[in-house]
């Protein structure tokens, strides 16, 4: 999804240094869908790094808005593979 679609306030989910360099990891799940709301702490996906399974956490509240990559593709560290749209002001 081209960046200049989204509201400014996006916040992407990237693959965090993991300490394998540029090993390549295995998105093995996405635990939760688009349009979902969601908590910071939230796990939202399932890495496969080097045998062992890790998860993902929300950095943020908001609308889980897209997924860039899928499940069960090859990502690597600083990779975006999805977006956090900023949840809407309370009225």
């Amino acid at each position: 999804m081209d960046q200049e679609a989204l509201p400014p306030r996006s916040t992407p989910i990237t693959i965090p240094d993991l300490g394998v360099g540029q090993e390549p990891i295995c998105l093995v799940n996405w635990l939760v869908k688009p349009p979902a709301q969601l908590i910071s702490g939230e796990r939202l996906v399932e890495l496969l790094v080097q045998g062992c399974v890790l998860q993902l956490e929300a950095e943020t509240d908001g609308q889980l808005n897209s997924l860039v990559a899928e499940s069960g593709s090859t990502v690597r560290c600083g990779e975006i593979i999805g977006w956090i749209l900023p949840e809407a002001p309370v009225s």
